[in-house]
C-alpha cells in the first residue's frame, strides 16, 4: 500500500498537480477530481472540450455534471474497478487506488519525459538569469593589466600566440643543464634585499641599593610640626566620632519610623471595633455582654418557636395516623401512594416532552411526501436492525468473556493436576535412577515434560494471537464504519442541497405558472 501511494504521489508531481508540493496530503474529493481530470487530459487531449476545468465546483449540479463526465471517461478508457458516479463523488484513496494505478499506466510515454524536460529547461533558464544578473568574472592576475573587467589585447600583438615564439631549449640540449643555467641567470639579475637589522637591546636596570650617595646629594630633614596642627587633628577626630554617632542615631530613628508605619498599616487591616476595644477595653466588654444577652434571648425565642412548630407537626401526623387507622390504611401504603404521585409527576413531564417532540415530527412529516415517509420508515427499520445487531454482538462478547474465564480456570486446574502427576512420577523414577532402564525412563519423562510445556506455551501464544486478530478486526470494522459515516454525511449534504434547489425551482415555476402541478409518480 505504501509503495502504491508513493507511486501515485510521484505521478501527481509529474502531472503538475497543485497539491503535489505539500508534504503530507490526503486525497480529498477536490484532489481526487484534479488528479483524475489531469490524467484524462494527458490520455485524451480532446477531453478538454467536455471537461474544461479540474476545479471542484461548489454548486451541486455542476459537481454532479463533472463527476458524471469523469465517470463516463473512465468507463470509456476501460479502467477496471468501481468507477461509478457515487465512487467518484464520495470515494477515497482506498476505493480508487487501483483505478489511479491503471490510469498512470495508461499515460503516454512522453508525459513523464516532457515533465522532466520542462523541469530541466526551467532550471537552465533560472541558472542563466542568475549568471547574467551577477558581474562578469575576471581572473585576479588580469585585473591589474588594464583597469577594466574585459581582456583587451594591444594592437601590435596578435590575439593567438604560437608555441614557437617562446624561448625553449632545443631537442639536442641537456634539459638539466638548461634549467640550471636558467636559474643562475635569473638569480644574477635579482639583487638580494638587505636583511633587517636586529633591534637594540633595552638598557639594564640600575638598582638603588648598591648606589652610594654622592657628595652633592643632601638628605632632607623632617620639618617640625607645630602644636596647632595637633589640636586640629584632635578636633577633626572628635568631629568624625560625633558625626558617626549622629548617623547611627538617625538610622535608628528611621528604623523606628518604619516600624511605626508597618504597625499602622497592620492596624488598618483590622476592624475599627477591635481598635476601639484596644483603646477602651472596659466599654467594649460592657457592649459585648449586652449583645450576648440579646443573642441568648433571641435564641431562646427561636427554640420556643421551633418546638411549637415541631409539636404542631407531630400532632398533625398523629391525627393523620389516627384517621388512616380508622380508614384501614398503613404507613407502607402511604409511602407507595407518595411514590406513585412522584412517578405520575415524572410521567407527566415525559408525556409533555413526547407531545412536543410529536408536534415537531408532525410538522416535519407534513413537509415530506409519501416517498420520504417510506424512506424514513426504511431508515428507522435499518436503525432498529443495527441496534439489535449491536446488542447481539455485546451479548456474544459477554459470552466469550465468560467462556474465556472458565477456560482459563480450567486450564489452571489442569496444569496443577499435570504438575502434581509429573511430580509423583518424577519422585518414583528418581528412586530407580541407578539402573540403566531407570535412567532411560527418566530421560524420556523429562523430554515428555518439556514437550508438554512447549505445547502449553504454544496454546497460550495461539490464544493471544487470536485475541489480537479479533481486536484488529474490530478496529478495521470501526474504521470502515467511519468511512461509511463520512460518505453518508456527504450524501445527506448533497441531498439537502438538491432538495433546496428543487424547492427553489418549484417556487419559481409556481410564480410564473400558478396552476403547475408535479406529475404523479
Amino acid at each position: 500500500m505504501e509503495e502504491a501511494d508513493a507511486f501515485i504521489r510521484e505521478a501527481c508531481g509529474h502531472l503538475g498537480c497543485s497539491f503535489a508540493d505539500d508534504d503530507d496530503f490526503e486525497f480529498s474529493t477536490p484532489q481526487i477530481f484534479e488528479f483524475l481530470v489531469r490524467c484524462i487530459w494527458k490520455i485524451d487531449s480532446s477531453s478538454k472540450k467536455e471537461i474544461p476545468s479540474y476545479s471542484y465546483p461548489n454548486i451541486i449540479t455542476a459537481r454532479l455534471h463533472l463527476g458524471n463526465a469523469i465517470s463516463n471517461y473512465l468507463q470509456k478508457l476501460r479502467i477496471r474497478g468501481d468507477t461509478a458516479l457515487h465512487t467518484v463523488l464520495y470515494g477515497n484513496i482506498n476505493n480508487l487506488r487501483s483505478a489511479f494505478i491503471e490510469l498512470i499506466r495508461k499515460l503516454p510515454a512522453d508525459a513523464i519525459e516532457t515533465a522532466y524536460q520542462n523541469q530541466g529547461h526551467q532550471f537552465l533558464l533560472t541558472a542563466i538569469e542568475t549568471l547574467e544578473s551577477q558581474p562578469r568574472w575576471v581572473p585576479a592576475y588580469c585585473r591589474g593589466l588594464i583597469k577594466t573587467e574585459e581582456w583587451i589585447v594591444p594592437d601590435n600583438e596578435p590575439e593567438v600566440f604560437t608555441l614557437d615564439q617562446f624561448d625553449k631549449p632545443s631537442m639536442y640540449f641537456n634539459s638539466r643543464q638548461w634549467i640550471s643555467q636558467y636559474i643562475n641567470s635569473s638569480c644574477v639579475d635579482q639583487k638580494p634585499a638587505p636583511r633587517r637589522p636586529k633591534p637594540a637591546l633595552p638598557p639594564k636596570p640600575v638598582f638603588v641599593e648598591g648606589q652610594t650617595l654622592s657628595e652633592g646629594d643632601q638628605v632632607e630633614e623632617p620639618e617640625q610640626v607645630p602644636d596647632e596642627v595637633d589640636e586640629n587633628a584632635l578636633l577633626q577626630e572628635t568631629y568624625d566620632k560625633k558625626l558617626e554617632e549622629y548617623k547611627k542615631l538617625r538610622a535608628k530613628r528611621l528604623e523606628v519610623e518604619k516600624q511605626c508605619q508597618e504597625l499602622q498599616s497592620k492596624l488598618t487591616e483590622y476592624s475599627p471595633e477591635l481598635i476601639e476595644a484596644l483603646q477602651n477595653p472596659e466599654d467594649y466588654v460592657k457592649k459585648l455582654t449586652v449583645k450576648i444577652a440579646e443573642l441568648n434571648q433571641q435564641m431562646e425565642e427561636d427554640t420556643l418557636t421551633l418546638e411549637k412548630r415541631s409539636e404542631e407537626a407531630v400532632l398533625r401526623k398523629l391525627e393523620l395516623a389516627k384517621e388512616m387507622k380508622k380508614s384501614g390504611t398503613n404507613d407502607e401504603e402511604m409511602r407507595t401512594v407518595e411514590e406513585m404521585e412522584l412517578a405520575l409527576v415524572g410521567m407527566d413531564d415525559r408525556i409533555e416532552e413526547n407531545r412536543l417532540l410529536a408536534d415537531k415530527l408532525r410538522k416535519k412529516l407534513a413537509r415530506t411526501d409519501e416517498s420520504n415517509v417510506k424512506k424514513l420508515y426504511e431508515y428507522e427499520k435499518r436503525s432498529k436492525d443495527l441496534d439489535e445487531m449491536v446488542r447481539k454482538q455485546e451479548e456474544d462478547m459477554m459470552k466469550m468473556q465468560e467462556e474465556r474465564t472458565t477456560l482459563r480456570a480450567q486450564e489452571e486446574r489442569d496444569s496443577e493436576a499435570v504438575n502434581r502427576s509429573f511430580a509423583i512420577i518424577y519422585n518414583i523414577l528418581l528412586q530407580h535412577c541407578d539402573h540403566y532402564r531407570g535412567r532411560l525412563a527418566m530421560e524420556s519423562f523429562t523430554r515428555i515434560h518439556l514437550y508438554c510445556m512447549e505445547i502449553l506455551e504454544m496454546l497460550r501464544d495461539n490464544g493471544a494471537l487470536k485475541q489480537t486478530v479479533m481486536l484488529l478486526q474490530s478496529e478495521i470494522d470501526v474504521e470502515e464504519q467511519k468511512q461509511y459515516d463520512k460518505q453518508f454525511k456527504l450524501l445527506t449534504q448533497d441531498f439537502r442541497e438538491i432538495s433546496d434547489l428543487n424547492d427553489q425551482l418549484f417556487s419559481q415555476i409556481k410564480l410564473q405558472n400558478p396552476d403547475f402541478q408535479l406529475p404523479a409518480q
